[in-house]
């Protein structure tokens, strides 16, 4: 068996994912090739992926390259984490929009700024398909990189390349959701579908009891604001924090419940995200800046410094991601229950065929099998279509470099409450992305 990590010196990813394929005895044997544009990041990796191997006893084989082809060839399973144009380009996504009075807490995957970054990475990520389908035809490329809806479904409808897209939000969530009833997280099981960062929770279980239930009687006696105040400082862990607020206000309105962290929900509606809301902090919704992020990434590269220096043990433990025991289950392994980004089959059925969604799936050696949760209720489906439309429109825009239907996304977007910000609010985007946007010269 061989990986490719395309990222392979991601510090947000990477260390979790090489110690979670390290501790599965399917990938034992295994070759991992970390691939990446940055070589301090290898340089930075690569020990501490030989490092996490030798203390799990792990026979997995660990290198590193800058080059794709190399990595690519023979593979099995294609790992993807890019960030195009890195902290530079996300300052631009967020402080552009702002300008135009568009602030929103994340801007990975909608709004404004979700659509700059699909302009970036829509192309890449054809790219990269194009060279597995020379390289690694049969492999299976499993994405993490956001926006992931978007780059999925380019990668499913222009390519050949078996993909899946992997989010943890609604793992999260099962999680929290567990620890606000005080009910044991094991017993916690959801059927959910929608769209990624907008998955709906259709069916809630706790062991024989409906979750559902359980969480209207919680929030008749505690309010859907009850954790919006908590640990509000302002730091880049606390800006991580999910505090729940938009999602159980949602839910208390319709009876519908989004199952994503609320700094992803609310970007999907043009309510929570106002003045007159402390642009989502009445929420609980702290803005994850690109000094949040930086100052983050500074401290996940002293972690690593530590482990290497011997100054701290690597935590030899499973993580709650998902990469791991999926790629186990399609090497042959147990067979899993994973949410996953794949095309719309009929699984539901009042979203686009061939669109992408988030859906549960069982995975085994045969391949990825999807649930069919039935029609997501009236509401999400709307929002739902109505995203998944912008997100179409601008893959178009992206493939063929086409300014028009680039504004004509960025117009149908709730976030963008006034019509002739957009046009001037666009420009300023592709000048700013102009490094990453050859189609659009």
């Amino acid at each position: 068996m061989k990986i490719a990590f395309v990222g392979g010196g991601s510090l947000t990813w990477a260390p979790e994912l090489i110690t979670d394929l390290a501790l599965m005895p399917e990938v034992h044997g295994a070759e991992l090739v970390l691939q990446d544009i940055d070589p301090a990041a290898l340089e930075r990796m690569l020990p501490l992926a030989e490092l996490i191997c030798r203390q799990a006893k792990s026979e997995m084989r660990v290198s590193a390259t800058l080059e794709r082809e190399p990595a690519l060839t023979g593979a099995d399973y294609v790992i993807y984490s890019v960030a195009i144009g890195g902290l530079r380009a996300v300052q631009a996504d967020l402080e552009i929009p702002a300008r135009y009075g568009v602030r929103l807490p994340v801007g990975m995957n909608v709004g404004p700024a979700g659509i700059s970054r699909a302009l970036r990475h829509i192309p890449a990520t054809v790219e990269l398909c194009r060279q597995m389908e020379r390289s690694c035809p049969e492999a299976w490329l499993i994405n993490l990189t956001n926006p992931m809806t978007q780059l999925c479904w380019v990668a499913t409808r222009e390519t050949s390349i078996r993909t899946i897209g992997l989010c943890h939000e609604i793992t999260h969530f099962a999680g929290h959701i567990a620890g606000a009833l005080d009910v044991p997280p094991e017993e916690v099981c959801f059927q959910a579908a929608g769209i990624n960062h907008l998955p709906w929770v259709l069916e809630f279980r706790v062991g024989a009891r409906d979750g559902l239930a359980l969480l209207r009687d919680w929030l008749a006696e505690h309010g859907a604001l009850h954790f919006a105040h908590d640990m509000l400082l302002g730091t880049p862990w606390t800006a991580f924090h999910d505090r729940h607020g938009v999602k159980f206000t949602i839910f208390e309105a319709t009876g519908c419940l989004p199952g994503a962290g609320d700094r992803h929900v609310a970007e999907f509606f043009p309510h929570f995200l106002r003045p007159e809301t402390n642009w989502g902090l009445d929420y609980g919704i702290e803005a994850t800046t690109v000094p949040h992020r930086a100052e983050m990434y500074a401290l996940q590269a002293e972690q690593v410094q530590c482990w290497l220096s011997g100054e701290d043990s690597v935590p030899l433990r499973p993580s709650p991601e998902q990469v791991g025991p999926l790629v186990a289950a399609l090497a042959g392994g147990r067979p899993e229950r994973v949410i996953v980004n794949i095309p719309n089959l009929g699984q539901v059925p009042n979203l686009p065929r061939g669109a992408v969604v988030e859906c549960y799936a069982r995975v085994d050696a045969r391949g990825v099998h999807p649930e069919f949760p039935g029609p997501l209720p009236a509401m999400p489906a709307a929002v739902c279509n109505w995203h998944l439309a912008i997100m179409e429109l601008t893959l178009e825009a992206a493939l063929c470099g086409d300014r028009g239907l680039a504004l004509e996304a960025l117009r149908m977007e709730p976030t963008v409450r006034e019509w002739e910000a957009a046009a001037p609010m666009l420009d300023e985007l592709l000048a700013a992305n102009a490094t990453w946007l050859p189609q659009f010269q």
